[in-house]
This record gives structure tokens, C-alpha cells and sequence, in this order.
């Protein structure tokens, strides 16, 4: 991958914690290497953990722990 971003900003290799839903379950992963844009934020998966995240959830992985997300509705703060 090239060492810039589409905006021409310098990518710079991150781990973050990567939320996806799939069919209605959700997943959260942990440590996940990324290139992360140091301009605009945009956030690169190389090819091969892409691959990672893709096949521990159509291969079933078991997961390391289970967590209580919070969930705020902003439509319920606002009114409708």
C-alpha cells in the first residue's frame, strides 16, 4: 500500500478497536492493525487482516469475552 492517503496525508500504522455488524450480531475487535491517515482519519485495513476479521466470523471463532454495551437513542434526547 502506498504510504499516503487520497487526501496526501502520511499513513501511520495504529492498532484500534473495530466495530462491524454482520446480520444483526455484533462483533467487536480488539488490537486491530490499521493504517490510519495522520490528516483526515481515514482508516486502511491491509488486505490480510481484513481476511482475519472476515474468516473468524464466518468460521465461527469463539470469543475471548462478552461486554455490556450502552446504547443512547440521540432521537429520544431530541424528540422526534
Amino acid at each position: 500500500m502506498d504510504d499516503k492517503c487520497h487526501c496526501g496525508g502520511e499513513l501511520i500504522e495504529r492498532r484500534i478497536t473495530h466495530f462491524l455488524e454482520v446480520d444483526g450480531t455484533r462483533y467487536l475487535f480488539e488490537n486491530v492493525p490499521v493504517l490510519v491517515c495522520s490528516q483526515c482519519g481515514e482508516k486502511y485495513f491491509r488486505p490480510d487482516v481484513h481476511d482475519m476479521i472476515v474468516h473468524s466470523i464466518h468460521d465461527g471463532a469463539v470469543p475471548d469475552r462478552f461486554e455490556p454495551v450502552a446504547v443512547i437513542d440521540l432521537e429520544s434526547l431530541v424528540g422526534p
